[in-house]
């Protein structure tokens, strides 16, 4: 999971008169009749295009807690992070209903893979295969509430205990570590503990589902193999400091490092944490040899330096018109 910035509601949600509005004020009137507290009530506002396209723009068509991409294998589900009908009590009970008042906030709306919005059971990378994912889960801090508490408002003095890409940090609350099978994330230990947040959220999102290790593990591959192309190149320059090819062909290398962690990559969390790691030794190395002839260039490490030269000229590849 990482950070993303909200940006402005799609209009369909904003509109004084619109859908969403005249949705909320019948939804709000449905549930204050005593009656039908335990009634469905049918949102669709929720699921307009323009939310779900706008919503695909901001995550970069990626799930907002696991970061799969979704497009190529199924259809975005437009989850609620307080969910809207019903929610599951500390103690298990299911609480009808849920934060029905926010079933069309642009903030309460984030985009899901499958696997982490509905329950499932999952193979995990250690013991027997384990039932998570999100749907009415909204696990909360000294968790006091009933069917009569769940007004507009009440979301206010919750202390809650899952990750929201918009509103936390998640890498002050989530980590990765080396396991047999690839990438585990694990929650980041405070004064106190480990952080409660990571704890659930890893656990509610399933972010250790096996599927998800592996392919995180096989991201770890990748970088490892252009950290060793560049460090290959980095050795050869070692023995030519001034030559400005491998310069530039280092740079190259570096800035297709650096790529994994864009935003619109798959699992650009890990792959942050991995590529800070390399690029530590590879700054150490370049001021190492390069330090005096960077020593004019702006920027505020060797790397950033280095890189900030013009790019190589790319040449065509042969191989474009046969793979």
């Amino acid at each position: 999971m990482i950070r993303i910035a909200r940006g402005e509601a799609p209009n369909v949600l904003t509109d004084e008169n619109g859908a969403a509005s005249r949705e909320h004020q019948l939804a709000l009137a449905h549930y204050e009749n005593l009656a039908k507290r335990k009634t469905s009530f049918k949102f669709d506002v929720y699921k307009h295009p323009d939310v779900k396209t706008l919503l695909n723009e901001l995550f970069h068509g990626k799930c907002a807690y696991c970061e799969s991409r979704y497009g190529p294998t199924a259809p975005v589900d437009i989850e609620h992070f307080r969910p809207k009908a019903a929610v599951v009590h500390r103690n298990g009970a299911l609480i009808k209903p849920g934060y029905y008042w926010l079933a069309s906030a642009w903030d309460n709306l984030l985009p899901s893979c499958i696997d982490c919005n509905r329950r499932r059971t999952h193979p995990q990378v250690e013991g027997d295969p384990e039932l998570s994912g999100k749907a009415n889960l909204f696990p909360i801090a000294a968790d006091k509430r009933t069917e009569n508490q769940m007004l507009p408002g009440i979301e206010k003095n919750e202390g809650r205990h899952l990750l929201h890409p918009c509103r936390d940090r998640p890498e002050v609350h989530l980590c990765f570590r080396r396991h047999v099978l690839g990438l585990e994330v694990v929650a980041i230990k405070k004064a106190r503990g480990p952080s409660r947040k990571g704890i659930e959220s890893i656990r509610v999102y399933g972010l250790n589902r096996q599927e998800l290790v592996l392919e995180r593990g096989a991201l770890r591959d990748r970088i490892l193999l252009q950290a060793k192309i560049a460090n290959e190149t980095l050795g050869d320059l070692a023995g030519n400091p001034t030559s400005e090819k491998l310069q530039q062909r280092l740079a190259d290398r570096l800035r297709e490092l650096l790529g994994f962690c864009d935003p619109q990559r798959e699992y650009a969390a890990a792959a942050r944490v991995l590529v800070a790691r390399a690029m530590d030794h590879f700054d150490h190395e370049i001021n190492l040899h390069l330090g005096a002839q960077l020593a004019g260039e702006p920027g505020h490490t060797a790397t950033d330096k280095l890189m900030h030269r013009k790019p190589e000229q790319q040449t065509s590849n042969p191989l474009d018109d046969i793979l």
